[in-house]
């Protein structure tokens, strides 16, 4: 797949005023004035004797005439576009750097929306199946989102954004197509409902900068077959992985402390290895594997919830390091769903296996 990356940060800094995002309303309010000046330009389109890229010029000349933050806003924000339609995408790569160093505290949502917004319905050569990748800079949030041009969704997205990484930076049909995610090094959390329901996504890579997985924030992605919680991730929220029916191989790394409730309910892992630095595991977290045949508990596990094993019908080996069955038997929640309480081991470090 050719891709064709547009890069914001390589270029150089523009000397437009740094001014604060305008309001919705400062922008309804702009919108008069925006269309006013743009009137012969577009006349002048729709006569056919301007171009799109045309008349995107004129509006990035005009923006830098205007007193108005609003108004310089809609100017550009349409001069994007408009460079995009045209095919246009190195102009329109300076388009969108001059809109974010204008505006720094532009939110990474707000330009993804015109992103999204200018990409869609873009006629495509299917035969060169372009993806356009989008890359913006915005004080020093980013955004990069990707599109394949062979039905005009994106197959590979990657986002880096400062901070948390949350459902509405993400456009719906980035969930519908998306089939790769690749989450930057700035993210730090990724939030409640981020990811869910997207129904092709096979492969997400997450980075150690990431210190929290947010409550349902890959809950039902029928197609994730595998996932890597890195060692800073300290928080699975509830539901994040809940209904992932593909998902089979989970590696959780040391660092991990608390698995919320519900959190790998319906997921196809067969074996579970919990580690020692996880203490609260809510309910439900494991419930209804078809496929799990054993899970072992690490030493530190101080909670767990109930029906946590709930309908887990293959299941033959529970394992608890670092206690006696008696303390088990003790723990919150016990048997955790299980209707058969002898296939529950315990691992005490004075007196090794018992039962």
């Amino acid at each position: 797949m050719r891709l064709r990356t547009i890069a914001l940060a390589s270029l150089a800094a523009v000397t437009t005023p740094l001014v604060a995002m305008p309001t919705r309303q400062e922008l309804k309010r702009a919108e008069g004035p925006v269309l006013e000046i743009m009137r012969p330009e577009r006349e002048a389109l729709g006569a056919g004797k301007k171009t799109r890229a045309d008349v995107a010029k004129a509006a990035v000349a005009y923006a830098e005439k205007v007193d108005s933050d609003a108004v310089r806003t809609l100017l550009l924000k349409g001069a994007f576009t408009l460079y995009v339609r045209q095919g246009a995408f190195d102009e329109a790569a300076d388009a969108l750097r001059t809109l974010n160093s204008a505006v720094p505290d532009i939110p990474p949502a707000v330009v993804s929306n015109i992103v999204e917004s200018a990409l869609r319905n873009m006629p495509v050569d299917k035969d060169a199946r372009l993806a356009e990748l989008v890359e913006c800079v915005n004080g020093g949030k980013q955004t990069v989102m990707a599109y394949v041009g062979s039905n005009g969704a994106p197959a590979i997205i990657r986002y880096d954004i400062q901070g948390e990484l949350t459902d509405s930076s993400i456009p719906v049909n980035v969930k519908s197509a998306a089939t790769s995610l690749n989450v930057g090094n700035a993210v730090t959390d990724i939030g409640w409902n981020a990811f869910s329901h997207c129904a092709k996504l096979r492969s997400v890579t997450i980075p150690d900068s990431v210190g929290r997985i947010g409550g349902k924030s890959f809950a039902v992605c029928r197609e994730l077959a595998s996932i890597a919680i890195p060692g800073n991730v300290t928080k699975i929220e509830n539901w994040a992985f809940m209904h992932c029916s593909a998902l089979t191989n989970v590696t959780l790394a040391t660092g991990l402390k608390h698995i919320g409730a519900t959190a790998f309910k319906d997921v196809r892992v067969s074996n579970w290895i919990i580690p020692d630095s996880v203490e609260t595991i809510g309910f439900n977290a494991f419930s209804y594997n078809k496929r799990l045949a054993s899970i072992t508990f690490g030493k530190g596990l101080k909670s767990l919830g109930a029906e946590a094993l709930a309908g887990c019908g293959k299941l033959a080996s529970v394992v608890f390091k670092g206690r006696t069955l008696e303390e088990v038997r003790a723990m919150d929640g016990y048997p955790w769903g299980l209707s058969d309480t002898s296939i529950i081991r315990a691992q005490s470090d004075a007196s090794g296996d018992r039962r």
